[in-house]
């Protein structure tokens, strides 16, 4: 039945994209100096980890534009993410991303656009609808992804097939290049922002913990994920158990204090005292918790003072490449060709099962969870603990274990 509803969209959006896609001049680059870019939105509604992986097609816009007023339309949920990035004039609140989005959603959105007179739009989205507003919102240029033919109303279209396995961050790009702007991969670190403030409650944080820096640093193990707007799957969590014996032999082989992360939900919190309750004794004495205790801007700063970075697939992973800190990522269900840590240092790495899917959609992801253990069940701690030490050899650690 879900396959029958995607096929339904696909044919209905060609159908009405038609108009468009016999359109002459579709496509062609534009100058620099084009009026159009003198204003321009980037439309990127959910999610934390998604939004974060738009700051290198933003940091390349800004490159390229440094005097164009650049703005963002994004969910109130993930509007953390780019909240103080400087290369950000303003953030318009999206109020589209979630399962209760409804037609008026998206007409308000483009009315917010429309006030706006940008003279181009980005959408980093494969969603019709969202493809739609910029058009809504009278915005004359209106590069975005056509993913199936979806990319209804866009004048620069850049084609993404599912079954063509690239990163994320890669396609964001490509609808910056669209436009005929410069986006260098080299150059295309994700990036986040804390504020001053939210530094020094970092460290705060670390004091009133009484958490003192070892000779390794700290380690922040995030143990959430998986929950946001319109999709929860947790079963992109690594078990809290396996965790725990990647924490001992941190504690026993390193001496390093784990900082334990996650947000305020329960299951998040669930997840910590399972992690605990599964510690040798003798490592209790190395672990912070400070699950739910630290808003984004905080954690990420946080995050930023660490040596390493362990979690999933989640907003706090793409968050820990931002602030430049290696990462060891569990995957599964999610793809980690598509969606992994975008580390263009190349010091971080995901583990995940060889047979990982690779399908892009909502709806393969919430196939694939009914199976997670499938996938997290084929990633051992011992493989884990092996991509740990590989980062610690690397440099990561400041002295060679005795």
């Amino acid at each position: 039945m879900p396959d029958l509803r995607a096929r339904t969209i696909t044919s209905a959006t060609w159908l009405a994209g038609l108009p468009w896609r016999v359109r002459s001049g579709r496509g062609k680059r534009l100058s620099l100096t084009d009026p159009h870019l003198k204003r321009v939105v980037v439309v990127k509604p959910c999610c934390m980890g998604d939004v974060l992986m738009s700051t290198p097609a933003i940091a390349a816009l800004r490159r390229a534009l440094p005097n164009s007023q650049i703005d963002i339309a994004v969910g109130g949920w993930s509007k953390q993410a780019v909240a103080h990035n400087p290369r950000l004039n303003a953030l318009i609140e999206a109020p589209v991303g979630g399962d209760d989005t409804h037609m008026a959603d998206y007409m308000r959105l483009a009315r917010y656009i429309r006030r706006g007179k940008y003279g181009a739009a980005l959408v980093l989205d494969r969603s019709p609808l969202m493809n739609m507003v910029p058009y809504l919102a009278r915005v004359p240029v209106r590069a975005g992804l056509d993913s199936e033919n979806r990319g209804l109303a866009l004048t620069h279209p850049v084609q993404c097939p599912p079954n063509k396995v690239r990163h994320e961050v890669e396609w964001y790009l490509d609808v910056v290049r669209s436009l005929g702007i410069a986006a260098p991969r080299d150059e295309s670190y994700l990036e986040f922002f804390p504020t001053e403030e939210e530094k020094g409650g970092a460290g705060r944080a670390l004091s009133e913990a009484g958490c003192e820096e070892g000779d390794f640093g700290y380690v922040a193990l995030h143990l959430g994920g998986g929950a946001n707007p319109g999709m929860n799957l947790l079963s992109k969590r690594w078990q809290p158990e396996r965790w725990a014996r990647i924490t001992d032999w941190l504690a026993e082989t390193y001496e390093t204090n784990v900082l334990l992360l996650g947000g305020p939900g329960k299951e998040d919190r669930e997840a910590a005292e399972a992690l605990k309750a599964a510690l040798f004794p003798a490592t209790q004495g190395y672990v912070v918790d400070m699950v739910g205790k630290l808003g984004w801007g905080e954690m990420g700063a946080l995050i930023g003072r660490c040596n390493l970075f362990l979690g999933h697939d989640t907003g706090a992973m793409h968050m820990a490449t931002a602030m430049r800190t290696p990462v060891v990522a569990v995957f599964g269900p999610t793809d980690p060709v598509r969606y992994g840590p975008w580390d263009p240092s190349r010091r971080s790495v995901a583990v995940a099962p060889k047979h990982a899917t690779s399908g892009s959609g909502a709806e393969s992801l919430r196939q694939a969870s009914k199976s997670s253990d499938l996938y997290h069940g084929a990633v051992t701690i011992e493989g884990v603990w092996s991509a740990v030490e590989k980062i610690y050899a690397r440099g990561v650690g400041k002295r060679a274990v005795e």
